[in-house]
């Protein structure tokens, strides 16, 4: 009787035991106004590639509260306010084509199978209508965003917007054939040059044995 009694005690015991290991839980602490703890946030997305004369809205970096700087691959790019601050991007130059008359006189030199080089530069965005020299072609852009997340006391949040600039045909520099063509409008114009001389030349020799 008195082993039937132990082993009844020992049984409950260990029942307590397990019903206690069961009971504890794991709780997080809250965050955010009225908590005294801050809660902010590090997120980035990347916008893909962008080609000259794009323009693209980034409308979702939310979850600010008050003013957001703003900063383009460093450089200071003004502010923004509200939780989901506005910023506007132009791809102003992908650094490729010729500004130059001749650069403008392309298509007319297309029509008779030549071809100007394109002149290769930094490319160029605005953000919020600011001027940027941008990164070379290929390489990634970041539009970042700090300021003080909402409903948080007093947390940091950070927005970076990461986006690559190609030219036209989504290459990443200037081609051979761009090298090839301005060979081919160089040695032409030399040759048509050439050409025109010796037809005074000849002129001038036939006036000279008719007179």
């Amino acid at each position: 009787m008195r082993r039937i009694l132990m082993a009844a005690v020992a049984a409950l015991a260990l029942f307590g035991s397990v019903s206690v290991a069961h009971a504890q839980t794991t709780t997080t602490t809250p965050c955010g106004s009225g908590t005294g703890v801050a809660c902010g946030f590090d997120r980035s997305q990347d916008l893909g590639n962008k080609k000259e004369g794009d323009t693209f809205s980034i409308q979702n970096n939310c979850a600010f509260s008050g003013t957001t700087n703003k900063t383009f691959n460093g450089n200071p790019a003004g502010t923004g306010t509200g939780q989901c601050p506005t910023t506007v991007v132009t791809i102003f130059d992908d650094g490729l084509g010729n500004p130059t008359a001749l650069g403008r006189l392309q298509p007319l030199f297309a029509a008779v199978g030549l071809h100007v080089a394109q002149g290769v530069r930094v490319p160029r965005v605005k953000v919020d209508n600011i001027l940027f020299n941008a990164s070379n072609l290929g390489v990634k852009n970041a539009i970042v965003l700090n300021g003080t997340a909402a409903d948080t006391e007093s947390a940091a949040g950070k927005w970076t917007n990461y986006f690559t600039i190609v030219g036209p045909g989504g290459g990443v520099g200037g081609s051979g054939l761009s090298r090839t063509g301005a060979m081919i409008l160089r040695w032409s114009l030399l040759g048509g040059a050439l050409v025109a001389v010796g037809a005074l030349m000849l002129m001038s020799s036939r006036r000279r044995r008719t007179a």
